[in-house]
């Protein structure tokens, strides 16, 4: 006999799931209501939809790991949506969408030349969809992705450029949101790009209003986690562990689920930290984890492992796997990896081997600096007075 508490559970999960399906239908009749009253060509606007179809297929291809599938339909929605253009010439929505179109271009590839190449394509057309449409949100919010995909790349090579860059992302999500309130794309944006600009608090403000307003689910996943990973770094555990739970619930084969476990055994909210089950969390996250971030996220889990050890005493086999798992500028180009192999010295009472990896962190990310000087947070606090530490941030 099924227990009561489970029965109910199962109802409550089921009632979601109908509800999401509503909301996404839902989302889609508005979603074409608007754009049909956006123009006066039915042309247009049925060239709109056909390419948005083309668009799906494209995705389903590249999640089915089909590259050559996912180009041509990608190469045919773009081809449609110019035609689409000339029907009306004056409506801003074919050009914000081949802009999206290069933008998700760029980000199914893996080779930076491509991904320079999608993304020189994608601005220009974002220019011209928001001088089309000066109060589109989308637009907006189309841009400052992909600026902000280029800084996380790191193709630009000019740190002034590069930091100018970074900016403009975060002033077209802003507009964005500006704009509309429950822009819910730009508002999970920023909750990742303030982590470069702002404080934990902002990133958690952002990723509450990111899932507040994103009614028809389909960013829910990312969102948690960045709610889980801000309140990790604002040390506000009891809520980290209520996200994670929430995480591990509704996306059980998701990577973050064993993922945010494994972010919880390194601090303080478990008591027992247990290297083995650590060892199998960080397994199941290179499982889990999707091809193109496999490599990354599997150093990364096995930096939280590294954290674990510490944490039971296990010091000298935590400097082994942070050794092992400290990757490259290819593999990790903002080298957080290292920030988590300092995180694991600072554990072992190491200030010394802690500042020494955060070197490369702060070359990869100078703008930090002030961050963490400002603030080392609780993962740092402890080696803040350090000579060595007021030396790295200039105190």
């Amino acid at each position: 006999v099924q227990p009561v508490g489970a029965a109910l559970g199962v109802a409550d999960s089921l009632a979601q799931e109908v509800a999401r399906l509503i909301q996404v239908k839902l989302g889609g009749e508005v979603q074409r209501l608007r754009l049909q009253r956006e123009t006066n060509s039915p042309e247009a606007w049925s060239l709109v939809q056909r390419a948005e179809k083309l668009r799906k297929t494209g995705e389903a291809a590249a999640a089915a790991g089909d590259s050559l599938g996912y180009a041509r339909d990608f190469a045919a929605a773009d081809s449609v949506l110019a035609l689409a253009e000339q029907q009306d010439p004056k409506w801003s929505e074919p050009v914000s969408q081949r802009a999206f179109l290069a933008y998700r271009r760029s980000r199914l590839t893996r080779d930076r030349a491509l991904i320079d190449q999608w993304v020189s394509v994608g601005v220009p057309l974002a220019d011209r969809a928001i001088a089309l449409n000066p109060t589109g949100a989308d637009a907006f919010e189309i841009r400052g992705n992909i600026k902000y995909w280029k800084w996380n790349m790191r193709l630009e090579p000019d740190a002034g450029k590069a930091e100018a860059l970074l900016l403009d992302a975060q002033s077209d999500l802003e507009k964005a949101t500006g704009l509309n309130r429950r822009q819910a794309g730009a508002w999970a944006t920023l909750s990742h790009l303030y982590n470069q600009t702002k404080t934990a608090v902002d990133v958690n403000s952002a990723a509450t209003r990111a899932l507040e307003a994103d009614a028809f689910l389909d960013n829910a996943d990312v969102v948690l986690n960045r709610l889980f990973l801000s309140s990790y770094d604002l040390a506000n555990f009891p809520d980290a562990g209520l996200r994670c739970s929430e995480i591990r619930r509704r996306f059980p084969k998701d990577f973050n689920a064993p993922r945010c476990e494994l972010f919880m055994m390194t601090t303080t909210a478990v008591k027992d930290p247990d290297p083995a089950r650590a060892w199998r969390l960080a397994d199941s996250v290179t499982a889990l984890a999707p091809e193109g971030r496999r490599e990354y996220l599997t150093l990364n889990a096995r930096m939280l492992v590294a954290a674990t050890l510490a944490r039971a005493g296990l010091a000298d086999s935590a400097k082994a796997v942070v050794e092992r798992s400290k990757g490259d500028a290819q593999i990790n180009p903002t080298r957080d990896l290292t920030m988590f192999g300092a995180f694991v010295y600072r554990l072992l009472g190491d200030p010394d081997g802690a500042v020494n990896l955060l070197k490369f962190y702060f070359a990869a990310n100078d703008q930090l600096r002030q961050v963490y000087r400002e603030d080392p947070g609780w993962y740092f606090r402890d080696i803040a007075a350090t000579p060595a530490w007021k030396q790295l941030v200039g105190q």
